[in-house]
Protein backbone atom coordinates (compact mmCIF):
# COMPACT_ATOMS: atom_id res chain seq x y z
CA UNK A 1 0.00 0.00 0.00
CA UNK A 2 0.95 3.65 -0.23
CA UNK A 3 -0.50 7.02 0.66
CA UNK A 4 -1.29 9.97 -1.60
CA UNK A 5 -1.35 13.70 -1.02
CA UNK A 6 -1.88 16.45 -3.58
CA UNK A 7 -2.32 20.22 -3.08
CA UNK A 8 -5.36 22.20 -4.16
CA UNK A 9 -4.52 24.55 -7.01
CA UNK A 10 -6.83 27.35 -8.13
CA UNK A 11 -6.56 30.21 -10.62
CA UNK A 12 -8.73 33.23 -11.34
CA UNK A 13 -11.83 32.29 -13.34
CA UNK A 14 -14.87 34.03 -14.79
CA UNK A 15 -18.31 32.69 -15.63
CA UNK A 16 -21.45 34.15 -17.16
CA UNK A 17 -24.99 32.80 -17.01
CA UNK A 18 -27.94 33.84 -19.20
CA UNK A 19 -31.59 32.95 -18.77
CA UNK A 20 -34.12 33.59 -21.54
CA UNK A 21 -37.88 34.04 -21.49
CA UNK A 22 -38.47 30.33 -21.98
CA UNK A 23 -36.31 29.69 -18.85
CA UNK A 24 -33.54 28.06 -20.90
CA UNK A 25 -30.12 28.81 -19.41
CA UNK A 26 -26.72 29.25 -21.01
CA UNK A 27 -23.55 28.89 -18.90
CA UNK A 28 -20.49 30.46 -20.53
CA UNK A 29 -16.83 30.01 -19.68
CA UNK A 30 -13.64 30.07 -21.70
CA UNK A 31 -12.32 26.86 -20.15
CA UNK A 32 -12.51 23.56 -22.05
CA UNK A 33 -13.61 19.96 -21.59
CA UNK A 34 -10.87 17.47 -22.52
CA UNK A 35 -13.09 14.54 -21.61
CA UNK A 36 -13.14 15.03 -17.86
CA UNK A 37 -16.79 16.13 -17.65
CA UNK A 38 -16.55 19.92 -17.38
CA UNK A 39 -19.73 20.39 -19.43
CA UNK A 40 -21.66 18.18 -17.04
CA UNK A 41 -20.19 19.70 -13.87
CA UNK A 42 -20.96 23.31 -14.85
CA UNK A 43 -24.51 22.37 -15.81
CA UNK A 44 -25.00 20.61 -12.48
CA UNK A 45 -23.68 23.59 -10.51
CA UNK A 46 -25.96 26.03 -12.32
CA UNK A 47 -29.01 23.77 -12.05
CA UNK A 48 -28.58 23.19 -8.33
CA UNK A 49 -28.06 26.87 -7.51
CA UNK A 50 -30.80 28.21 -9.79
CA UNK A 51 -33.31 25.51 -8.85
CA UNK A 52 -34.10 24.45 -12.40
CA UNK A 53 -33.98 21.08 -14.21
CA UNK A 54 -30.63 20.03 -15.63
CA UNK A 55 -32.01 19.62 -19.15
CA UNK A 56 -32.90 23.32 -19.31
CA UNK A 57 -29.19 24.20 -19.26
CA UNK A 58 -26.67 24.47 -22.09
CA UNK A 59 -22.97 24.96 -21.41
CA UNK A 60 -20.67 26.75 -23.86
CA UNK A 61 -16.91 26.36 -23.46
CA UNK A 62 -13.67 26.56 -25.35
CA UNK A 63 -13.76 29.99 -26.98
CA UNK A 64 -11.53 32.95 -26.13
CA UNK A 65 -14.51 35.27 -26.66
CA UNK A 66 -16.14 33.74 -23.58
CA UNK A 67 -15.35 34.78 -19.98
CA UNK A 68 -11.84 33.78 -18.96
CA UNK A 69 -11.50 30.23 -17.64
CA UNK A 70 -8.67 27.97 -16.46
CA UNK A 71 -6.55 25.77 -18.68
CA UNK A 72 -6.59 22.00 -18.13
CA UNK A 73 -3.74 20.88 -15.91
CA UNK A 74 -2.74 20.43 -12.28
CA UNK A 75 -6.30 19.28 -11.46
CA UNK A 76 -7.51 22.85 -11.00
CA UNK A 77 -10.36 23.38 -13.49
CA UNK A 78 -13.35 22.40 -11.33
CA UNK A 79 -11.85 23.88 -8.16
CA UNK A 80 -11.23 27.18 -9.97
CA UNK A 81 -14.50 27.57 -11.84
CA UNK A 82 -16.96 26.29 -9.21
CA UNK A 83 -17.02 29.49 -7.09
CA UNK A 84 -17.51 31.67 -10.18
CA UNK A 85 -20.37 29.59 -11.61
CA UNK A 86 -22.16 29.27 -8.28
CA UNK A 87 -21.83 33.00 -7.57
CA UNK A 88 -23.12 33.94 -11.03
CA UNK A 89 -26.04 31.53 -10.59
CA UNK A 90 -26.78 32.92 -7.13
CA UNK A 91 -26.84 36.48 -8.50
CA UNK A 92 -29.20 35.40 -11.27
CA UNK A 93 -31.48 33.59 -8.84
CA UNK A 94 -31.59 36.71 -6.65
CA UNK A 95 -32.59 38.78 -9.68
CA UNK A 96 -35.43 36.38 -10.44
CA UNK A 97 -36.68 36.45 -6.86
CA UNK A 98 -36.52 40.26 -6.85
CA UNK A 99 -38.54 40.36 -10.08
CA UNK A 100 -41.23 38.19 -8.53
CA UNK A 101 -41.66 40.14 -5.29
CA UNK A 102 -41.96 43.53 -7.02
CA UNK A 103 -44.18 42.41 -9.90
CA UNK A 104 -47.79 43.15 -9.03
CA UNK A 105 -48.91 40.51 -11.53
CA UNK A 106 -47.00 37.81 -9.68
CA UNK A 107 -48.66 35.81 -6.87
CA UNK A 108 -45.40 36.32 -4.97
CA UNK A 109 -45.66 40.10 -4.98
CA UNK A 110 -44.82 41.54 -1.58
CA UNK A 111 -43.43 38.30 -0.10
CA UNK A 112 -40.10 38.77 1.74
CA UNK A 113 -37.25 37.48 -0.44
CA UNK A 114 -35.89 35.19 2.27
CA UNK A 115 -39.19 33.26 2.27
CA UNK A 116 -38.95 32.36 -1.42
CA UNK A 117 -37.28 29.31 -2.97
CA UNK A 118 -36.78 28.24 -6.57
CA UNK A 119 -37.11 24.52 -7.17
CA UNK A 120 -37.69 22.38 -10.27
CA UNK A 121 -38.41 25.50 -12.32
CA UNK A 122 -41.05 26.77 -9.86
CA UNK A 123 -40.62 29.96 -7.86
CA UNK A 124 -42.64 29.67 -4.65
CA UNK A 125 -42.92 30.43 -0.97
CA UNK A 126 -41.39 27.93 1.43
CA UNK A 127 -44.83 26.80 2.59
CA UNK A 128 -46.16 26.39 -0.99
CA UNK A 129 -48.99 28.88 -0.40
CA UNK A 130 -47.96 30.96 -3.41
CA UNK A 131 -46.13 29.90 -6.55
CA UNK A 132 -45.75 30.31 -10.28
CA UNK A 133 -43.60 28.74 -13.00
CA UNK A 134 -40.40 30.57 -13.85
CA UNK A 135 -41.47 30.55 -17.49
CA UNK A 136 -44.53 32.66 -16.64
CA UNK A 137 -42.48 35.13 -14.59
CA UNK A 138 -39.85 35.45 -17.31
CA UNK A 139 -42.43 35.85 -20.05
CA UNK A 140 -43.55 39.10 -18.40
CA UNK A 141 -40.07 40.64 -18.24
CA UNK A 142 -39.23 43.51 -20.54
CA UNK A 143 -35.95 42.17 -21.97
CA UNK A 144 -35.20 38.99 -23.90
CA UNK A 145 -32.76 37.67 -21.31
CA UNK A 146 -31.05 38.26 -17.98
CA UNK A 147 -27.28 37.85 -17.67
CA UNK A 148 -24.97 37.77 -14.69
CA UNK A 149 -21.17 37.54 -14.58
CA UNK A 150 -18.91 36.54 -11.71
CA UNK A 151 -15.17 36.36 -11.17
CA UNK A 152 -13.53 34.13 -8.57
CA UNK A 153 -9.98 35.00 -7.56
CA UNK A 154 -8.13 32.84 -5.03
CA UNK A 155 -6.28 34.69 -2.31
CA UNK A 156 -2.53 34.94 -2.82
CA UNK A 157 -1.97 34.51 0.92
CA UNK A 158 -4.11 32.08 2.90
CA UNK A 159 -4.05 31.06 6.53
CA UNK A 160 -4.81 27.42 5.70
CA UNK A 161 -3.39 24.90 3.26
CA UNK A 162 -5.68 22.56 1.32
CA UNK A 163 -4.82 19.07 0.16
CA UNK A 164 -6.54 15.98 -1.13
CA UNK A 165 -5.57 12.71 0.53
CA UNK A 166 -5.73 9.07 -0.41
CA UNK A 167 -4.63 5.53 0.39
CA UNK A 168 -3.99 2.88 -2.26
CA UNK A 169 -3.94 -0.88 -1.70
CA UNK A 170 -2.58 -3.07 -4.51
CA UNK A 171 -2.54 -6.80 -5.12
CA UNK A 172 0.07 -8.06 -7.57
CA UNK A 173 1.08 -11.43 -8.95
CA UNK A 174 4.67 -12.10 -9.95
CA UNK A 175 5.68 -15.04 -12.14
CA UNK A 176 8.51 -16.76 -10.18
CA UNK A 177 10.30 -17.93 -13.34
CA UNK A 178 9.79 -15.03 -15.75
CA UNK A 179 9.58 -12.16 -13.28
CA UNK A 180 6.45 -10.85 -15.03
CA UNK A 181 4.38 -8.54 -12.80
CA UNK A 182 0.59 -8.31 -13.05
CA UNK A 183 -1.55 -5.93 -11.01
CA UNK A 184 -4.72 -7.91 -10.24
CA UNK A 185 -6.63 -5.71 -7.80
CA UNK A 186 -6.59 -2.09 -6.63
CA UNK A 187 -8.61 -0.69 -3.76
CA UNK A 188 -8.17 3.02 -3.16
CA UNK A 189 -9.85 5.57 -0.91
CA UNK A 190 -9.72 9.32 -1.44
CA UNK A 191 -10.82 12.32 0.58
CA UNK A 192 -10.97 15.00 -2.05
CA UNK A 193 -13.30 17.71 -0.81
CA UNK A 194 -16.79 18.20 -2.18
CA UNK A 195 -17.74 15.61 -4.78
CA UNK A 196 -20.07 17.19 -7.35
CA UNK A 197 -20.48 14.13 -9.56
CA UNK A 198 -19.46 10.78 -8.05
CA UNK A 199 -19.43 8.93 -11.37
CA UNK A 200 -17.12 11.46 -13.02
CA UNK A 201 -14.90 11.63 -9.92
CA UNK A 202 -14.53 7.85 -9.88
CA UNK A 203 -13.59 7.90 -13.57
CA UNK A 204 -10.91 10.51 -12.82
CA UNK A 205 -9.44 8.36 -10.06
CA UNK A 206 -9.46 5.23 -12.21
CA UNK A 207 -7.73 7.17 -14.98
CA UNK A 208 -5.06 8.30 -12.54
CA UNK A 209 -4.53 4.76 -11.34
CA UNK A 210 -4.14 3.56 -14.94
CA UNK A 211 -1.47 6.24 -15.44
CA UNK A 212 0.28 4.93 -12.33
CA UNK A 213 0.26 1.36 -13.63
CA UNK A 214 1.91 2.63 -16.80
CA UNK A 215 4.49 4.52 -14.74
CA UNK A 216 5.28 1.53 -12.55
CA UNK A 217 5.40 -1.28 -15.10
CA UNK A 218 5.45 -0.02 -18.69
CA UNK A 219 6.41 3.50 -19.65
CA UNK A 220 9.93 4.77 -20.17
CA UNK A 221 11.49 7.19 -22.64
CA UNK A 222 14.62 5.69 -24.19
CA UNK A 223 17.18 8.23 -25.38
CA UNK A 224 20.20 7.63 -27.60
CA UNK A 225 22.89 9.35 -25.52
CA UNK A 226 25.12 9.87 -28.54
CA UNK A 227 22.72 12.14 -30.41
CA UNK A 228 20.11 12.97 -27.76
CA UNK A 229 17.33 11.44 -29.81
CA UNK A 230 14.30 9.69 -28.37
CA UNK A 231 14.35 6.14 -29.74
CA UNK A 232 10.86 4.93 -28.79
CA UNK A 233 9.00 7.94 -30.17
CA UNK A 234 5.91 6.12 -31.44
CA UNK A 235 3.14 4.00 -29.96
CA UNK A 236 4.69 1.03 -31.75
CA UNK A 237 7.77 1.32 -29.53
CA UNK A 238 6.57 3.17 -26.42
CA UNK A 239 5.01 0.65 -24.05
CA UNK A 240 1.70 1.64 -22.45
CA UNK A 241 -0.81 -0.40 -20.43
CA UNK A 242 -3.75 -1.86 -22.36
CA UNK A 243 -7.06 -3.45 -21.39
CA UNK A 244 -5.40 -6.79 -20.67
CA UNK A 245 -3.20 -5.12 -18.05
CA UNK A 246 -6.11 -3.69 -16.09
CA UNK A 247 -7.05 -5.03 -12.65
CA UNK A 248 -10.39 -4.71 -10.87
CA UNK A 249 -10.82 -1.25 -9.34
CA UNK A 250 -12.60 -0.43 -6.09
CA UNK A 251 -12.77 3.29 -5.32
CA UNK A 252 -14.09 4.76 -2.06
CA UNK A 253 -14.92 8.47 -2.26
CA UNK A 254 -14.79 10.10 1.16
CA UNK A 255 -16.70 13.37 1.04
CA UNK A 256 -15.31 16.12 3.22
CA UNK A 257 -16.23 19.72 3.94
CA UNK A 258 -13.48 22.33 3.98
CA UNK A 259 -14.91 25.60 5.35
CA UNK A 260 -11.78 27.50 4.34
CA UNK A 261 -11.95 26.57 0.63
CA UNK A 262 -14.29 28.51 -1.66
CA UNK A 263 -16.57 26.03 -3.40
CA UNK A 264 -15.14 23.18 -1.32
CA UNK A 265 -13.79 21.40 -4.43
CA UNK A 266 -10.40 19.69 -4.50
CA UNK A 267 -9.05 18.41 -7.80
CA UNK A 268 -9.28 14.71 -8.65
CA UNK A 269 -7.31 14.65 -11.89
CA UNK A 270 -3.83 14.22 -10.40
CA UNK A 271 -4.08 12.62 -6.99
CA UNK A 272 -5.13 9.28 -8.51
CA UNK A 273 -1.63 8.91 -9.96
CA UNK A 274 0.14 9.95 -6.75
CA UNK A 275 1.17 6.91 -4.74
CA UNK A 276 0.03 4.14 -7.09
CA UNK A 277 3.52 3.40 -8.46
CA UNK A 278 4.85 3.26 -4.89
CA UNK A 279 2.06 0.88 -3.89
CA UNK A 280 2.89 -1.42 -6.82
CA UNK A 281 6.58 -1.37 -5.95
CA UNK A 282 5.74 -2.18 -2.34
CA UNK A 283 3.52 -5.06 -3.47
CA UNK A 284 6.33 -6.42 -5.66
CA UNK A 285 8.68 -6.24 -2.68
CA UNK A 286 6.14 -8.05 -0.50
CA UNK A 287 5.80 -10.79 -3.14
CA UNK A 288 9.48 -11.24 -4.00
CA UNK A 289 11.61 -9.64 -1.30
CA UNK A 290 13.26 -7.54 -4.01
CA UNK A 291 13.19 -3.79 -3.50
CA UNK A 292 13.06 -1.95 -6.85
CA UNK A 293 13.64 1.82 -6.71
CA UNK A 294 13.81 2.58 -10.44
CA UNK A 295 10.74 2.77 -12.66
CA UNK A 296 9.46 1.07 -14.63
CA UNK A 297 9.96 -2.26 -12.85
CA UNK A 298 11.47 -4.60 -15.42
CA UNK A 299 11.72 -8.34 -15.75
CA UNK A 300 15.53 -8.27 -15.75
CA UNK A 301 15.58 -6.33 -12.49
CA UNK A 302 13.61 -9.00 -10.67
CA UNK A 303 15.36 -11.95 -12.30
CA UNK A 304 18.77 -10.36 -11.89
CA UNK A 305 18.24 -9.60 -8.20
CA UNK A 306 16.88 -13.08 -7.61
CA UNK A 307 19.76 -14.78 -9.43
Amino acid sequence: MASACYPVYRVASDAAIRIKRDASVLVECGTQDIGTGTYTILAQLAAATLGIPLDWITVELGDTRLPEGPSSGAAHVTASITPAVEDAAFKLRSELVKMAVVDQRSPLCGVPMDLIVVESGIIRTRDWTRSEPLTRLLDRMQQDELRTVSRAVPSEQTAFSSYGHGAIFVETRVDPELGEVRVTRIHAAYASGRIINRLLARSQFVGGLVFGIGMALHEMVEVDARVGRVINDSLADYLIPVHGDMPSFNIDLIEEHDPHLAGGVKGTGMIGTVGIAAAIANAVFHATGVRIRDLPIRLEQLIGERG
